[in-house]
């Protein structure tokens, strides 16, 4: 937790630590008096960073995988010399890989996103190929999100396509096959209930219903996406303020690509790097927004003939 302190983002006991470690920033120390966390002198760890530098080094938390707590001050200071008083704090935000919305973590020609998967109902046996995963994705920056329900046997591929920074699990039951290395972060069962999820939704949106957005059989993904409201709206309520419409992805109308696939087409990486990958080569876009789109495109390619060829008119 980073507490914000006059000029200051102070963190206390082992966040002191664990910041000094990760920013290398100097550690040091406070008396405390009788406070339990208190060593043998008297005093509690201390470290510190410079408000105006809250960005920097919230990206290098982030990156070492950490969330992060903002705690802010929501009343004034008391004056100097002016009679002593408490300053109300407030927890103001929760950051994390899923949900950061600024510096040098973003990439600015791609997507940042946030996902949540939970299984789809239907008896599917657990590890078949038969087995369905409700897939929502979610970018906080963007306010973009897509929903599908995706096989079993396309999860990796979906996976290498979206590269979510963060993935919202539900708490019990079976849990998905995921990418070594992929930050999870387990939520109670009840936020992806489908029918809070389309009420939540609705809600957000400013409709009545979700009946007009194409989401039928779309139930586990709607809970999905549910998933990820609850979630910003404990970490980062001004998120939703500009969350967009839920797009529909149909399993019958794209191409799933298997990693391997991705890796041979060559379409994002040439190697090591994406110099001389598809994407290098055609990416000729002006804007930020028409980058993300043609990763989107070439991402996930259309089954159908006629639909490909409508998007180059």
């Amino acid at each position: 937790m980073l507490v914000r302190m006059g000029d200051f983002y102070e963190t206390f006991d082992e966040d002191a630590e664990t910041a000094a470690r990760v920013l290398g920033i100097v550690l040091t120390s406070r008396p405390m008096g009788n406070d339990p966390n208190a060593d043998e002198r008297g005093r509690i760890p201390l470290a510190g960073i410079p408000y105006h530098q809250l960005d920097r080094y919230l990206d290098q938390l982030v990156a070492a995988g950490y969330r992060v707590a903002i705690a802010d001050q929501v009343s004034v200071p008391p004056s100097k010399g002016g009679a002593p008083g408490l300053v109300e704090r407030r927890i103001t935000r929760v950051v994390t890989p899923g949900t950061v919305d600024r510096g040098e973590l973003l990439a600015e020609r791609g997507n940042n996103w946030l996902a949540a998967l939970v299984r789809a109902p239907g008896g599917a046996i657990a590890g078949t190929d038969d087995e369905r995963w409700g897939l929502a994705a979610c970018d906080v920056t963007t306010g973009e999100m897509e929903l599908q329900i995706v096989p079993a046997d396309a999860l990796a591929g979906e996976w290498a396509r979206l590269q979510p920074r963060e993935v919202l699990t539900i708490d019990s039951g079976t849990q998905p096959p995921l990418p070594d290395g992929t930050l999870r972060t387990e939520r109670p069962a009840r936020d992806f209930r489908p029918e809070r999820a389309r009420e939540v939704l609705a809600e957000r949106l400013g409709v009545a219903s979700l009946d007009g957005y194409g989401l039928e059989g779309f139930e586990a993904a709607v809970g999905a996406a549910g998933a990820i409201v609850a979630y910003l709206a404990s970490t980062w309520p001004a998120a939703l303020t500009h969350l967009r419409a839920p797009r529909a992805v149909r399993a019958a109308e794209v191409v799933y690509l298997d990693p391997q696939t991705r890796r041979s087409l060559e379409i994002f990486t040439g190697g090591r790097s994406s110099e001389g990958s598809l994407i290098d080569t055609l990416d000729r876009t002006q804007t930020a927004m028409g980058a993300r789109l043609l990763r989107h495109r070439l991402g996930q390619p259309l089954r159908q003939a006629a639909a490909a060829s409508a998007r180059l008119d």
